[in-house]
């Protein structure tokens, strides 16, 4: 039920975005009926698990936690009016072990691994969600068009 898939060149975007409405109308210039509308929502701290080693060590020992949350959003939304057709969402959780002298990579990684894990769950939600759309709303579509 897909007869194509698009993405929204930065161009067609007003430097700034205050609502659904600036990406809808880039969809429609597009020819697109339903818009995917994606976010990543990530979060981490660090905690240092033996303090005393930390200074002694001089920051070389890896015993620093980093706590790495990812949450991936999404809505199916209807180019012309907003209406909301499906939701998906996935999160993914990751711990990291670190030094104080490699915290920054650390991280870094470890965010990536949490935003791809995060983002390869959402694929799969968003599959689901798509199949309630066509069953909804292909019935409805097929009717019409007869």
């Amino acid at each position: 039920m897909i007869k194509g898939i698009a993405p929204i060149n930065r161009l067609l975007l007003p430097e700034e975005l205050s609502s659904d409405m600036e990406l809808r109308k880039a969809a429609a210039v597009l020819h697109a009926d339903i818009l995917l509308i994606y976010t990543l929502d990530t979060t981490f701290h660090t905690r240092d698990e033996v303090v005393p080693l930390t200074v002694v060590t001089l920051g070389l020992s890896p015993n620093q936690v980093v706590h790495v949350i990812s949450t991936a959003s999404a809505i199916l939304i209807d180019t012309r009016n907003g209406y909301l057709y499906g939701y998906a969402e996935a999160t993914e959780k990751t711990d990291q072990l670190t030094s104080g002298w490699t915290k920054v990579p650390a991280i870094d990684a470890a965010r990536r691994r949490a935003e791809e894990e995060a983002f390869a769950k959402l694929t799969v939600a968003i599959e689901g969600s798509w199949k309630k759309v066509v069953q909804n709303y292909a019935t409805a579509q097929t009717a019409v068009t007869r």
